[in-house]
């Protein structure tokens, strides 16, 4: 499952390689959601657990995995949206280095998916108390997807 949800946005970051490490750029002036950010948090999230469903009333929310793999789902019930009822689900890794950048008013949830802890940046235009948010059990019959091989 894949379709695409209005005002989402995914972002290929820069990564170079060197001999002996390597460097992934997040953010920088000119990369097309970057924004005057407020808050930077990082995220982590313990083996085969599941985080979600959270919606925010404001602010975007520019997500990039930093170690591990994660699945985000997101899903669009907005009120007037050309794509209401459509979910997304993205995977996050290094290995295809990219930001997800989800604006306010739509559901999102996220799963590691390896079976090792994972560490999520979150690059926020306010501060976190500012965003007014709302949440769901992971389980809600309001938003149709399942998770599998995952604890809570």
């Amino acid at each position: 499952m894949s379709f695409d949800i209005e005002g989402v946005e995914i972002t290929q970051l820069e990564r170079k390689e060197g001999e002996f490490s390597s460097i992934y750029k997040i953010s920088k002036v000119g990369y097309p959601k970057h924004t005057n950010f407020e808050e930077i948090y990082c995220s982590q999230l313990y083996a085969n657990t599941i985080r979600g469903w959270y919606k925010h009333s404001v602010g975007t929310q520019n997500f990039t995995v930093i170690k591990g793999s994660v699945n985000f789902v997101i899903c669009d019930l907005r009120e007037g949206s050309p794509t209401k009822g459509n979910m997304m689900e993205i995977n996050i890794s290094l290995k295809n280095c990219i930001s997800v950048h989800v604006p306010p008013e739509l559901w999102y949830a996220f799963g590691e998916q390896n079976g090792e802890e994972a560490y999520i940046i979150n690059c926020l235009p306010l501060k976190y108390e500012k965003m007014i948010s709302e949440s769901l059990p992971i389980d809600s019959t309001l938003i149709p997807y399942v998770w599998r091989n995952h604890e809570r």
